[in-house]
């Protein structure tokens, strides 16, 4: 379920096309998926937000994440990292509005998100994990995993 902030979501809405053209621009399009860690005020997302990845169940991302894009499962995580800064992808705050109304709580990737590469052979995604420094793989998960998920843009 997406929790919208309605006060963005028509101005969101509109921006939608704008604001897809901008991610694709970043990452690209592709069998990879991005999740950013839902801003939930709870022990549990500020463990994840610290760097206890351990708490975080690949098995029920949808807990714990949320799909922000899909992006070129070519790139590797340190450029699809780097372009999802904000000041790479929205640097004017064009994204303010989608981020708001669609409750990502962030516009940068950070500490505790993910991103997905598909594993086309074992019909499966590694799930990686952005850390203090760097990322770590916390395992795989069966496509049907995240292909369950709602891709909000």
């Amino acid at each position: 379920m997406i929790l919208i902030n309605e006060l963005f979501l028509n101005q969101a809405i509109s921006e939608l096309p704008v604001v897809m053209n901008l991610l694709e621009k970043a990452v690209g399009t592709g069998e990879a998926f991005v999740l950013y860690l839902k801003p939930v005020d709870s022990d549990i997302f500020h463990n994840i937000r610290f760097g206890k990845t351990d708490q975080i169940n690949i098995n029920h991302l949808f807990n714990t994440h949320r799909i922000l894009c899909r992006a070129n499962h070519n790139y590797d995580a340190e450029k699809i990292f780097w372009e999802l800064q904000g000041e790479n992808w929205s640097p004017n705050g064009e994204a303010n509005s989608y981020i708001q109304a669609f409750d990502f709580g962030h516009t940068s990737m950070s500490v505790g998100d993910i991103i997905a590469y598909p594993d086309d052979k074992n019909n499966c995604y590694m799930i990686w994990v952005v850390k203090n420094v760097g990322f770590k793989c916390l395992g795989s998960v069966n496509k049907s995993v995240l292909d369950c998920g709602d891709l909000v843009g």
